[in-house]
């Protein structure tokens, strides 16, 4: 900057950013005080060079005002790469930004950095922010989902009670879509069946997409899925145990090599995801043979076709798969839940969506078919009355979160324990 005493120091000076520009700004303009005292004819020109000087730092202060306003309305960001000038975080979980975009609207047409937008950047590409430093995690945030204190519905309130009154057969059939498609309505060339969790797109996938599919962390993810069962559903390594959708195989492999031989069960309609991941790890391979694991490929949740009809489990476990599911698939859920668990001894323990990533109530999306990888979500006093229809009790298990997101704060589900009520 030029030497002190003129205002292209000051607007030189105005430019620095952060608390250092601050300090040096304050110190320039003292420093402009004093010499203007110290010039011939002070008297008549210091009321002159001082409002001058207001001018400068009232100017200064109102573009940065400016710049603010326009950063929180439209996302632009000065420290974003020319192209991509829209900063967004994509969760609310950590402070500061993630990525800039190329447009400055999510999927929903709000703005990327609005409290009640999805952070996503659509209809444009993004880059990461560039930054230092890491982000850290907000604080004061709930990461806990409760049941909205306001009364909850009756059972009796929702359209679909009633009609399943006297309903025969699966219960489930009767609450999905009339229009919707089954497999024999698809060409090997069209979009995967929408009735399916079976995704087409994985046939020929290696090693990388299929672990890329699932999103979670190799070990983390999965030790942490092991200590959230063993806590809250009190798992024993002589339990029957099912995982409904074990993906890679990463929270499996946990499960497997803690429960004794024989005694783990997972329905997994991609095959393709723990057989290339176990293709590429000698450990999975070994615990796969010599704890005798059982891989049922199915997309109804149901293993029993497969195995036997008769057959209960002590604990059943399921992350990340009703995120995905319909109503209806829901409802059939639940209906082999109330079949597989061992009468009022038997525990099952799932995730899924009720609140946002901060926990606050989300209205549920009643969707229609699988729609991975985006989320649905559901609302919980219509989830627990499908349960009870189905022949399950229903429990809301806050601290699962909690207890989940300490480890691997980006898996924010909420969670629910099931137990069979009856014969």
């Amino acid at each position: 900057c030029p030497p002190p005493a003129t205002i292209e120091t000051l607007s030189c000076v105005f430019k620095m950013k952060g608390f250092l520009g601050f300090f040096i700004m304050t110190f320039v303009c003292i420093v402009v005080v004093l010499n203007l005292m110290q010039m011939p004819g002070t008297e008549e020109s210091l009321p002159e060079a001082t409002g001058v000087l207001r001018g400068a730092v009232l100017g200064a202060a109102r573009s940065s005002a400016q710049k603010k306003r326009n950063q929180e309305v439209t996302g632009a960001h000065p420290s974003c790469p020319e192209g991509f000038p829209y900063a967004f975080s994509e969760d609310k979980l950590w402070e500061g930004f993630s990525h800039c975009c190329e447009v400055d609207v999510t999927c929903s047409g709000r703005p990327l950095n609005s409290d009640d937008g999805q952070f996503q950047c659509c209809g444009g590409k993004s880059v990461p922010f560039p930054t230092s430093k890491p982000r850290a995690m907000r604080r004061n945030l709930t990461f806990r989902y409760k049941v909205p204190p306001d009364e909850q519905p009756h059972c009796e309130d929702f359209a679909w009670w009633e009609d399943l009154e006297d309903a025969e057969g699966p219960l489930w059939k009767h609450l999905m879509p009339d229009d919707n498609p089954g497999p024999e309505d698809y060409q090997e060339e069209e979009q995967d069946p929408v009735w399916s969790g079976a995704d087409k797109k994985l046939q020929g996938a290696d090693v990388q997409k299929a672990r890329s599919y699932v999103g979670s962390a190799l070990s983390v993810s999965g030790q942490r899925q092991l200590k959230t069962a063993r806590k809250f559903m009190d798992v024993q390594p002589g339990h029957s145990f099912l995982e409904i959708g074990c993906g890679a195989f990463y929270a499996g492999f946990e499960f497997a090599s803690y429960l004794e031989t024989g005694r783990y069960v997972c329905v997994e309609p991609n095959e393709m995801l723990h057989r290339q991941s176990a293709a590429d790890s000698p450990d999975m391979q070994r615990v796969i043979a010599q704890k005798d694991v059982s891989f049922v490929t199915r997309d109804d949740f149901d293993p029993r076709p497969e195995l036997r009809e008769d057959i209960e489990f002590d604990r059943s476990w399921s992350h990340s798969i009703l995120s995905h599911a319909a109503d209806w698939q829901l409802m059939q859920y639940f209906e082999v839940m109330a079949k597989l668990l061992k009468p009022f001894t038997g525990v099952g323990m799932a995730s899924i969506r009720f609140s946002d990533g901060i926990g606050h109530p989300v209205e549920a999306s009643h969707d229609q078919h699988w729609i991975y990888p985006s989320v649905s979500y559901f609302d919980f006093a219509e989830a627990r009355c499908m349960a009870r229809r189905a022949g399950l009790s229903l429990e809301l298990v806050p601290e699962a979160r909690l207890f989940m997101t300490e480890v691997v704060p980006a898996e924010i589900h909420d969670w629910i324990l099931m137990r069979r009520l009856s014969n």
